[in-house]
């Protein structure tokens, strides 16, 4: 079981750089920590986590779209339903809502975070690993690393 923020409610529909997840809850987890969720909003709400270098702790980023630490910075955009966050001038975050119950990331990258992670609407690309347009169903992580 992942361990979620009490406020947090998953978009039924989530396209992660080219991948759907339907039905599910956290688009990429270690263990059972999400690194990051993307809820249902107005302007879809992010939190962001990562690992600390301590076993089994993790440091919060971003927490329902408040920056959480000096070098992330969020940025909201209303009239396009859009947040986008970057670590240094790198976007580690784009995503933007397109339904009730749809949003997508458009662009990822964890890579400013020590996690070789990143991606466009093109692909995302895991570990060495391409992801390209894989539908998951009502599995609670798109993709889950470590135990």
């Amino acid at each position: 079981m992942l361990v979620l923020p009490d406020d947090f409610q998953a978009f039924p529909d989530l396209v992660v750089c080219g991948n759907r997840l339907i039905r599910g809850v956290a688009p990429l987890a270690l263990g059972k920590q999400p690194i990051f969720l993307v809820g249902k909003g107005d302007i879809p709400k992010v939190w962001l986590s990562v690992p600390s270098g301590d076993r089994n702790r993790f440091d919060t980023l971003v927490s329902d779209n408040e920056s959480q630490h000096e070098g992330v910075v969020v940025e909201t955009f209303k009239p396009e339903n859009r947040i986008v966050i970057r670590i240094d001038e790198t976007v580690t975050l784009d995503a933007t809502k397109l339904l009730e119950d749809m949003a997508v990331v458009k662009a990822l990258d964890l890579r400013p975070v020590g996690l070789e992670v990143f991606g466009t609407e093109g692909g995302l690309n895991v570990v060495g690993m391409s992801w390209v347009g894989n539908t998951i169903v009502g599995t609670e992580v798109l993709i889950g690393l470590g135990d």
